[in-house]
This record gives C-alpha cells, sequence and structure tokens, in this order.
C-alpha cells in the first residue's frame, strides 16, 4: 500500500510540473506593437517576466555579449519556448545589449 502511495505522489507531482510548464508557453496576445506601441513592454519588464518564467535573472546579468551574440540567445530561447512577438524581441535584445555588454 504504501508503494501506491508513493507512485501516486510522484505521478501528482510530474503532472502539476507538466501543467506549469505548458501554462508558460501560452503565446502572448497578437496585437501589434506599431498599431499599439503599448502593447510591447520594456526591456526589463520582458526580462522579468518572460525570461525568468525557466530561469533566475542571475544566469542573464553575469553575461557579457554583444547585441548580435544576445539575439543569438533569444532566438534559441525563443526555439525552446520563450513567448515573444517580434517586437517584443527587438525591445528584449536592445535591452540587453545595452545593459549587459
Amino acid at each position: 500500500m504504501r508503494k501506491f502511495a508513493w507512485v501516486f505522489l510522484v505521478i501528482i507531482v510530474a503532472a502539476l510540473l507538466l501543467g506549469a510548464c505548458a501554462a508558460q508557453t501560452t503565446a502572448p496576445a497578437t496585437t501589434s506593437a506599431s498599431s499599439n506601441p503599448s502593447a510591447v513592454a520594456d526591456g526589463k519588464t520582458l526580462l522579468d517576466t518572460r525570461c525568468t518564467s525557466c530561469h533566475s535573472t542571475a544566469k542573464v546579468v553575469t553575461q557579457h555579449l554583444t547585441s548580435d551574440q544576445w539575439k543569438q540567445v533569444v532566438d534559441n530561447m525563443i526555439s525552446r519556448g520563450a513567448t515573444l512577438s517580434a517586437d517584443e524581441e527587438t525591445v528584449l535584445v536592445q535591452y540587453l545589449a545595452d545593459n549587459f555588454k
């Protein structure tokens, strides 16, 4: 009976973790920043909300990269599930390049 309880507990924890990961990959609103400039958050907000859903800011702020290198990093994160519109990506890359070079 104890073995069943442990298996059940592991299944519940795994389901909760998978649910949390799936909730983070929900696509952002499709409002275009060109039609609504306030729709795109500033770079710090994007870093604090989109990047830290998977890792701490310490992983970011310890990097010293060029704008092109930050673009590659952000593109890699998008390929791994980060949700950023093209306008948000531009804002985030600019913020990272300006503050963590």
